[in-house]
C-alpha cells in the first residue's frame, strides 16, 4: 500500500496507518499467508513535517513489529536535470547544458519544480519552439530575472492567486465537499 503527501495527514489519518501497520489481525484479510507480507510504502516531504508526523514515523521505528527503512530523496544532480531537459526539449545534452545551469540554480533539481518551472517558462513565452530554427529557444536574461518560489505550498499559492476569482471562489466551496465530487453538482 502506498500513502503519498503524509505530511498533510492529520492525527486521524497517522492512528489509521498506524493501526493498519501495527495490529497485525487485519493484515491477514489483505494477504493470502499469515499475514506478514504486506508492504506499506509512505512519502513526504521532508521540509514540511509537523510533529504529528515524526511522532508517529518514530513510533514505526522504536516497534518491532515493523521494520522501517528510510530513503531520503534529493534533487536531481545536474547531469540527471540536464538529461530529463534534453528529453524533453529533444535536443542533444550539449545544447540544454546552459539552460539546465539556470533552471539547475532555480530548482536545486527538484524534479517538481523542474517540470513547474519548464511550464511557466513556455507559458510566459520564455522558453519558445523556433520554426526557423526548427527547435526550442529561450531567454536566457529572461529566465535569470526570474523569481523561484521555495516550496511546493509557495508554488501552488502563487498558481492559485493567478486564477480568477470566480474559479478561486468555487474551489473554496468544492473544498468544503471533500476531495471528489460528483459532476452533477459542478455544473450548478
Amino acid at each position: 500500500l502506498f500513502f503519498d503527501d503524509l505530511q498533510w495527514a492529520d492525527d486521524r489519518c497517522m492512528e489509521l496507518l498506524s493501526a493498519l501497520m501495527m495490529e497485525r489481525d487485519h493484515l491477514q484479510e489483505l494477504d493470502d499467508n499469515d499475514g506478514t507480507n504486506c508492504l506499506f510504502i509512505g512519502s513526504f516531504r521532508s521540509n514540511e513535517t509537523n510533529d504529528n508526523l515524526i511522532s508517529h514515523f518514530d513510533k514505526f521505528e522504536q516497534s518491532t513489529l515493523v521494520d522501517v527503512t528510510k530513503i531520503e530523496l534529493g534533487g536531481l544532480a545536474k547531469v540527471e536535470s540536464n538529461n530529463m531537459i534534453s528529453e524533453v526539449l529533444r535536443l542533444p545534452a550539449r545544447l540544454t547544458s546552459p539552460l539546465n545551469e539556470l533552471v539547475q540554480r532555480k530548482t536545486t533539481g527538484n524534479p517538481f519544480h523542474i517540470k513547474t518551472f519548464m511550464h511557466s517558462l513556455v507559458k510566459d513565452s520564455i522558453l519558445n519552439y523556433s520554426l526557423s530554427d526548427t527547435r526550442w529557444v529561450w531567454d536566457v536574461e529572461a529566465i535569470k530575472s526570474i523569481s523561484i518560489d521555495k516550496t511546493v505550498l509557495d508554488l501552488l499559492t502563487r498558481k492559485l492567486s493567478q486564477l480568477p476569482d470566480y474559479i478561486v471562489d468555487a474551489l473554496k466551496v468544492l473544498s468544503c465537499l471533500g476531495p471528489k465530487v460528483d459532476d452533477t453538482i459542478m455544473k450548478y
